[in-house]
């Protein structure tokens, strides 16, 4: 049985791929129902993991820590999205 949140993200895919074969974009739909399956599959992972421990373990570091820790954060993060983008539009 495919749960409903899967089925939709494979619904939305379907949607992204013929919005870029029209729009003459980029797309790969191969990964990204890999992504999918993969992300489904680590959410269950993270259920059961937090059945065996409700209060769970260490606490993820608000934005000041990152930024504290990583300066350039932001700039980076910047670059990243601009590659992104490049790399999925002509």
């Amino acid at each position: 049985m495919i749960p409903a949140c899967v089925r939709v993200a494979q619904d939305a895919i379907r949607h992204y791929n013929a919005d870029a074969l029209i729009n003459g974009l980029k797309f790969d739909r191969h990964s990204e129902e890999h992504a999918i399956e993969g992300f489904a599959n680590q959410i269950q992972v993270a259920g059961k993991v937090f059945e065996q421990d409700s209060a769970g373990g260490d606490a993820i570091p608000n934005w000041a820590r990152v930024l504290t820790a990583l300066p350039d954060f932001p700039q980076r993060l910047r670059e990243i999205v601009a590659a992104d983008k490049a790399e999925f539009t002509d």
